[in-house]
């Protein structure tokens, strides 16, 4: 445990926006700072297979390298989100553009075989980082290896102190941190459910924050890996449409080199149908589902994954489990009307100007939060 300690800015979540407000923060001289994080490891709805067990379905899993497939956020768009390509370019990471060549599967039945489409070219291609979101939150983490980092730490309550314009932050190891500003960069539902206010939020202020749905906090996504993308040398692009489920949509997550074949998908299951099967019997089913589309060869993939959501309980409430968790209007940013507007600001995805729910979201609202800091400081 951390002794009570006194900083300039507190930040709570260790995600995407969060990370990426601490480099810009210390960039513009910000340099006294914490990162509060409630999970073991940072990177928030950024995970991946390398960073979960494999569950092998073979054994040769056990012996080889496997690339990184993600299991969270992956895709953006640079020809929408100019601004998440400068981000990527001056990170230093590599990206690419998924494939497109090939044709696309239509699956209307388990019991037929599917369709095949002529895909054409798509006017908004995908593109994803090689090596995957994680080595995008490596990389931040190395940015920002000076700041102090709470792991394994939740913000439990944030209080307005009397006769000082700052906040306390308490934490549910005992820690407690006073700081000027706090950057809340944790889901508007989890912030609403999981923090105590005082004074206590704003009506107004509780209910967007409540009625904000956690973008993938209801889904749940399956990757299984192969030695080979084998479904292109067939002509497959390795999209799939299907209403016969498990998975309604299947994409094609072969990294840049090419080396081993991955194929990724979201499950039709809502969370209540989900939770009643175990994650072998899922991966059972989605197996199957792979040899109806793809043949034989699908039968036994060196390692598959799961990642449900839904039931990570710093990323989904009952709220976000009982409905798509789609893009909504967005939550209130600041708290206006309290004693705490100007200390306390929202900046998850969700909460961004532009792209909600989208990784270019995250990185837009951790800029908006920065800029607004650094505003208030001169």
């Amino acid at each position: 445990m951390m002794p009570a300690t006194e900083v300039e800015v507190a930040i709570i979540g260790g995600g995407i926006s969060g990370l990426y407000a601490a480099k810009q923060l210390q960039r513009r001289g910000v340099t006294d700072l914490v990162i509060i994080e409630a999970q073991p490891e940072l990177g928030g709805r950024v995970l991946s297979t390398s960073s979960i067990r494999s569950n092998a379905a073979s054994p040769t899993a056990v012996s080889c390298s496997l690339p990184s497939y993600d299991l969270g956020g992956a895709w953006h768009w640079p020809a929408h989100q100019a601004k998440i390509k400068q981000i990527f370019e001056e990170l230093g990471v590599q990206t690419f553009a998924d494939s497109h060549d090939g044709d696309l599967l239509v699956e209307q039945s388990s019991y037929r075989p599917p369709t095949r489409w002529s895909a054409k070219e798509p006017e908004s291609v995908f593109w994803r980082v090689q090596g995957g979101m994680t080595h995008v939150v490596n990389t931040l983490k190395k940015d920002v290896e000076d700041a102090k980092v709470l792991l394994s730490t939740a913000a439990t309550a944030i209080t307005t102190l009397d006769g000082v314009d700052k906040v306390r932050v308490d934490c549910s190891t005992g820690t407690t941190i006073t700081a000027s500003h706090v950057l809340l960069a944790i889901p508007a539902r989890i912030a609403a459910a999981k923090i105590s206010f005082e004074p206590a939020l704003p009506s107004s202020v509780r209910s967007t924050w409540e009625s904000t749905p956690t973008w993938m906090a209801a889904h749940a996504k399956y990757v299984c890996v192969y030695s080979t993308p084998f479904w292109r040398d067939e002509g497959i692009l390795g999209q799939v449409l299907s209403t016969a489920g498990p998975l309604s949509e299947i994409h094609d997550v072969t990294d840049l080199n090419g080396t081993h074949g991955g194929l990724f998908g979201f499950f039709a299951l809502d969370a209540q149908a989900r939770a009643k099967q175990s994650d072998e019997e899922l991966k059972r089913a989605c197996r199957g589902q792979m040899v109806r589309l793809f043949g034989p060869k699908a039968a036994e993939p060196l390692a598959d994954y799961i990642k449900d959501w839904s039931r990570d309980p710093f990323i989904a409430t009952e709220a976000d489990a009982r409905v798509d968790g789609g893009r909504g209007p967005g939550p209130s940013y600041t708290i206006e009307g309290s004693s705490l507007e100007g200390k306390v600001r929202l900046i998850v995805s969700e909460a961004s100007p532009e792209f909600t729910g989208y990784l270019a979201g995250a990185f837009m609202a951790a800029e908006r939060g920065v800029e607004d800091i650094c505003k208030a400081r001169r």
